[in-house]
Formats: C-alpha cells, structure tokens, sequence
C-alpha cells in the first residue's frame, strides 16, 4: 500500500501585519471552520470552551473563530455566539476571505486549534504547520497521522457515539472523538507562558509539513 499524501501550498500574499496589529502583544489564538462541514464535527464549541477555561477575561489573550457558510446551519451559529457569550478576548470573524487573508489570519496567529471529533484530512493543521504554528488538536483521527508530540500539541480525548443534530454526520452507532478541553486548556496556557516551546514546535512543524510539498507526489 502506498500513500499519496494531500498536498498543500501556501498562496501569494501573505501579510499578517494587520491581524497582527489588531491582536497587539495579546497571545493570539486562532482557528477556522466551515458551518457546512459539519459544526458538531468540526466543534469550535470545544475551542471557546478550552480558551475560556485557559484564560477566562485575561485581555493578554485573544481568540479569533473565522466561521464560513454560516447559513448552512443557523443553529450553530446560535450555539456558538451563546458560547462566546460577552468575551471580550474572543472575536467571530463571519465575512468572507480569500485565501490569502485565511492565511495572513493563520500567519499572524501564535498558536493554532483544533478540537474536531474527526477530520478526513485536517487542512487547518497541516496550513498551519507550513507556516510554522503550533498547532493544538485532538490526538485523533486524520491529524493524528502527521501531528505528534514533536511538532504539535496533541489533545487527550475520549470516544463518543457520533451524533450531529444538523445530521451531516449523524451516525449515531460509530465513534468518533470528544476531545479534553482541559487538555486543551493546559496546552494554551503552557504555549502563552513559554515562546521557546512556540518556536521549537512551530519549527518542527514547518519541517515535516516538507510531506505536504507537490514534490512528495513524485
């Protein structure tokens, strides 16, 4: 059996100085999903809930949820702005971006997460990895194939039933992940306090991510 690993690229025009200037010397935290992907699936509810955990109202902390399609599931919409409630350090980003801006938004970021139940690939990750970010993320399913203790954070989990309410996914007699916030929670704090342990993970990621490189197909 051989493997042809996903490739991916990263686009012209990358600028993250104004993400950048907005965050200011806050910690920055980003992550990104597609309501039409499936919101339980992709589960940026773990996200809110492991950045409020780690951080409550610190203003020396900011997460940023750049969320696409959100029509494909107003519900989701709903559940996510009652999670984020009246934080003032989490911002929802809704419009529409190019991929350049995705990944200025990425660029700019200090560390990276994604507490999905399961992913056929994980492009957030491995984009992140190219730029060189830590990435925190459920220690399960496609992620965990190119992610490990070496160059990410790996979030403990436990497995559930996968039940989706929006039905993308609603299969409710398999499994898939239920990630630790806690876990996750811990992770955030211990990137914010130590830039070295950012650098040397962000470093090792942008290595390994050579296994995304058109060339890797050859």
């Amino acid at each position: 059996v051989r493997i042809v690993p996903h490739a991916v690229s990263l686009p012209p025009n990358i600028d993250p100085a104004s993400w950048r200037a907005d965050a200011g010397r806050r910690f920055l935290v980003v992550t990104h999903f597609n309501m039409a992907s499936g919101f339980e699936r992709k589960n940026p509810l773990a996200a809110v809930a492991a950045f409020r955990q780690a951080f409550a109202e610190d203003s020396g902390a900011c997460l940023i949820i750049k969320m696409l399609n959100a029509h494909a599931w107003p519900e989701g919409e709903r559940r996510l702005r009652a999670a984020i409630g009246g934080a003032s350090n989490i911002k929802l980003v809704t419009r529409l971006m190019s991929r350049s801006e995705i990944f200025s938004l990425l660029a700019a970021a200090d560390a990276v997460i994604s507490l999905h139940r399961a992913e056929g690939f994980g492009l957030l990750a491995a984009e992140a990895m190219l730029l060189g970010k830590p990435v925190i993320a459920t220690d399960w399913s496609a992620t965990s194939e190119f992610l490990n203790a070496q160059n990410s954070c790996p979030v403990s989990f436990r497995l559930v039933p996968a039940i989706d309410p929006q039905g993308n996914y609603h299969y409710p007699d398999q499994l898939w992940a239920s990630p630790d916030a806690g876990d996750a929670a811990r992770w955030l704090r211990r990137l914010r306090d130590d830039p070295d342990l950012r650098r040397r993970l962000g470093d090792r990621a942008r290595s390994d991510a050579s296994q995304f490189s058109s060339e890797a197909y050859q």
